[in-house]
């Protein structure tokens, strides 16, 4: 947004200069309406760019947190949600009970899924784990308990979510022998891994039906 408003303000200057310099009549008139008109073109982009970023914001004003102190990268916990799927988030200490990653999506949504995805090369996650719902305000909606990769949906997530925290319940050092962690060597800890978090959202739309579904 910054560029475009660079852009306008040379626009804006550049067709100043053309009315009140030394130009012969019709060249001004010329100079005058091609600046002007730019500058009108890029009033008109930046209007729509603003219109958009109110009708669907992404993620520029979402904040994501976690209980692990150290939060330098590639510890910090926006590289989950940033849309940057080369980069991740790595907790700084190994999995522990009750340790937790965050996501504020900066206002109440209606959300239908979300999914926490890692590299398929170094699937670290949780054993089992619970999903926490926060309302505005961070008043307590509901939680749901799972296993294995972290994906909830439909009728788990309620309405008004705002904030959602995945906590650990048992770590994948806890799993017993013959468990699907059996074949990777647990005599190192293991930390948790988080590449991107997928968020889909129900949407009023014009689609042909009173809700689509959105990808945040």
């Amino acid at each position: 947004m910054g560029w475009l408003k660079a852009i306008f303000g040379v626009l804006v200057g550049a067709f100043i200069g053309a009315l009140i310099g030394g130009m012969e009549g019709w060249a001004r008139m010329i100079a005058a309406s091609v600046f002007g008109g730019l500058a009108l073109l890029t009033l008109l982009i930046m209007g729509i760019y603003k219109g958009c970023m109110i009708l669907w914001p992404g993620r520029g004003d979402w904040y994501a947190a976690s209980s692990y102190l150290y939060e330098l990268p590639p510890n910090d916990p926006q590289r989950a949600i940033d849309k940057n799927r080369r980069e991740q988030w790595r907790s700084s200490d190994p999995q522990e009970e009750d340790a937790w990653f965050e996501v504020d999506m900066g206002k109440p949504r209606m959300i239908a899924s979300i999914e926490f995805l890692a590299d398929d090369s170094d699937v670290e996650k949780p054993a089992k784990w619970r999903m926490m719902f926060y309302g505005k305000g961070r008043r307590t909606l509901s939680h749901k308990d799972g296993d294995g990769f972290i994906y909830v949906e439909g009728n788990d997530i309620p309405n008004n979510t705002q904030y959602f925290r995945a906590q650990i319940k048992e770590t994948a050092q806890d799993m017993p022998a013959g468990s699907n962690y059996a074949k990777r060597n647990l005599t190192t800890k293991v930390y948790w891994a988080i590449s991107f978090i997928r968020i889909q959202e129900y949407r009023f739309s014009i689609c042909g039906k009173r809700f689509c579904i959105h990808e945040l």
